[in-house]
């Protein structure tokens, strides 16, 4: 098994033939916090699931769609730093709301976005050591951290995933990250090859609401 980060926009469209798991992933043990969405649809992700079974399930759908699938993960797949060598956000989308232009910080390394960047991190590994068989898994990061203000209309974590799944079967360009400094990726510092591609990011627009009213 290998990882190859989507690097760009130039190869989608031979990708977007491809299996494709969306994945709003969670890092907790007893409550069902991650979702996914997968074309072709698959029974296994029909209904949130907590962290390790969400694992279980995830190589079973890798396993029997090789040689090759595209997974989107909802978590940072990558860090910038400065010339100092300090943690900077990747970009404009990090720093402001989308809709509003106001600032509201969502950066990869504070906040939410540091547990998951090591939650991507123990998840992109746990794949390496159970699947055995010769598949690239294609690596998109997604990116819908701010939702709706509206504490009754959140959207659910299988929410996020399927609105994840449209985008990239709709065809959405992927931001990709520049910085003044450096760039390191998940998938770069689990291959230990620090010239390894960053993940192009598919943006979820901010203020996302649920589907279910």
């Amino acid at each position: 098994m290998r990882f190859a980060p989507v690097t760009n926009n130039d190869n989608q469209a031979h990708l977007r033939s491809l299996p494709v798991l969306a994945i709003d992933l969670g890092f907790s043990a007893t409550k069902e916090t991650c979702g996914a969405a997968a074309w072709p649809t698959d029974q296994d992700f029909q209904a949130p699931l907590n962290y390790s079974r969400f694992l279980e399930s995830t190589c079973r759908w890798i396993s029997k769609n090789d040689p090759a699938v595209v997974l989107i993960l909802e978590a940072p797949l990558s860090g910038a730093f400065d010339p100092d060598g300090n943690p900077i956000p990747r970009g404009d989308f990090e720093r402001f709301h989308s809709e509003t232009n106001r600032s509201s910080p969502r950066h990869w390394n504070i906040m939410a976005g540091a547990s998951m960047a090591l939650a991507a991190i123990h998840f992109c590994h746990a794949l390496g050591l159970r699947i055995k068989q010769e598949i690239t898994i294609h690596v998109v990061e997604g990116f819908a951290s701010r939702y709706t203000d509206e504490q009754h209309n959140k959207p659910s974590h299988m929410d996020v995933a399927k609105e994840l799944l449209s985008r990239w079967r709709d065809g959405q360009e992927l931001l990709i990250p520049q910085v003044v400094g450096s760039i390191v990726s998940v998938t770069g510092i689990l291959s230990g090859d620090s010239s390894h591609g960053v993940s192009g990011i598919l943006r979820v627009p901010d203020g996302l609401k649920s589907t279910a009213l």
